[in-house]
């Protein structure tokens, strides 16, 4: 394949950071001349804008301008759709103001369920790595610029990998999912092509939710995200349910919000650019770093995740406490993002042994080889026949951002009140909080 390129004039509705970077795909990477590179079927792509111009150039299996073009969803008037969603309220305004580079993808239906699959439970930096991985080792090699790239491997390609060569990856709970997913592909119990021609939506959800791995909100984003490009669905979960509560269904009990509730307020796009926000809020955010932690003592301590719910709710309930006492606010509901959720730290013992032998090489010389070896196990503690770990303590999470709606929040006295107030109680900078009238 030789070189191609394609320049987009006076481009629309077309920032890459707003396309790459919010939790849609995950091949493409930045480059040090803030452009970006990504592998798509047998593509290999590098997109820089420059002023309102978008520069196409790389290695295509047809006329990069139609590769391109369907790809990045280029027929479809974006601006149109803002223009009229930004007259709805202010927090479509404000969403939309928040993503308005995004354009969702055209993307392989195989690769769009592998990868979402591997997402579940997941950061973005590691689901890149791991579908990194799985490229190169079982894809095909493309050499452009002297650089190396992988397609991401077909059905066929993957039909011999065993649960634990997908292990090595670094897949962890994931590995039988995408092994069964594969083998069920593979021996005709789901079909492909059937999903992209049937037109009943709920149809072809019900199949995909057949797929090990697979439950709603994965469903829904491979439904949205890749080639079938159903709009009349959405991902739904936690984080969209309470923003969409507390901006427009105002539920008290947010558990009694259900899905048919939302979808019967606004029409898909609406969502749609909601979703793809909240999306890029959490998945960004939550960016888990390994710990190791040793004392004094000798005795090392096991890290153990728990639920950062109760955390959450405790501050989020303080500060909405503390922000409705203050004059012109209102009412007020706050949302608290973490980066990563609170550690309970569990203390083991360690038996240590040394021993050391005598060695002798083959010119006569001896040498004396000192080897420790090393026993750890977690101390437990028993109550009511049901054994514990003892906790040394616990790790907070950290705070990433902050999300208030209130009443009075149209007053710009009151909204600057309410983002002192949560910057001196949280730490967090002005930039992070975010406020927006409740309705």
């Amino acid at each position: 394949m030789k070189e191609q390129q394609y320049i987009l004039k006076n481009a629309k509705s077309f920032e890459l950071k707003d396309i790459f970077d919010c939790g849609q795909c995950f091949r493409w990477n930045k480059e040090s001349d803030e452009s970006y590179t990504g592998v798509f079927k047998q593509n290999v792509i590098n997109v820089k804008k420059q002023g309102q111009d978008v520069y196409f150039k790389g290695i295509c299996s047809g006329d990069i301008k139609n590769v391109v073009t369907y790809y990045f969803d280029l027929e479809r008037d974006y601006e149109n759709i803002k223009k009229t969603l930004s007259k709805v309220d202010i927090n479509m305004k404000t969403s939309i103001e928040y993503g308005k580079g995004i354009r969702i993808l055209n993307q392989d239906l195989w690769e769009t369920i592998i990868s979402f699959i591997i997402s579940a439970n997941n950061n973005i930096p590691r689901i890149k790595g791991i579908i990194e991985k799985l490229s190169k080792t079982y894809g095909n090699e493309i050499i452009w610029n002297n650089n190396k790239y992988y397609t991401f491997p077909s059905v066929n390609q993957l039909k011999d990998v065993t649960i634990e060569q997908y292990r090595k990856l670094g897949l962890g709970f994931r590995d039988i999912r995408l092994y069964e997913t594969t083998q069920m592909i593979l021996n005709k119990e789901i079909d492909l092509e059937y999903l992209k021609e049937e037109k009943d939506t709920l149809k072809v959800r019900e199949e995909l939710l057949k797929l090990s791995g697979v439950g709603p909100k994965v469903a829904d984003c491979i439904l949205l995200f890749s080639e079938l490009k159903r709009f009349d669905v959405f991902p739904i979960d936690v984080w969209v349910r309470r923003v969409m509560n507390d901006l427009y269904i105002k539920e008290e009990n947010e558990e009694k919000v259900s899905k048919k509730k939302i979808e019967n307020l606004v029409f898909f796009v609406v969502i749609l650019i909601i979703t793809i926000v909240i999306i890029n809020y959490v998945w960004n955010g939550n960016k888990k770093s390994d710990k190791t932690i040793t004392n004094t003592a000798g005795r090392q301590l096991a890290n153990t995740d728990t639920t950062q719910t109760e955390e959450s709710n405790n501050l989020e309930e303080r500060l909405e406490n503390i922000l409705g006492k203050i004059q012109g606010v209102g009412t007020v509901k706050v949302f608290i993002n973490y980066s990563e959720s609170s550690q309970t730290v569990a203390m083991y013992n360690e038996n240590s042994k040394t021993s050391t032998t005598e060695e002798t090489d083959t010119s006569g010389g001896t040498r004396k080889v000192e080897q420790t070896d090393s026993d750890k196990e977690i101390v437990y503690q028993e109550e009511n026949g049901k054994k514990t770990p003892i906790v040394q303590k616990t790790l907070q999470p950290k705070i990433e951002g902050a999300i208030i709606t209130a009443k009075g929040a149209s007053n710009v006295n009151v909204k600057t009140n309410i983002i002192q107030a949560v910057e001196a109680a949280t730490g967090l900078a002005t930039h992070k909080i975010q406020v927006f009238e409740m309705e």
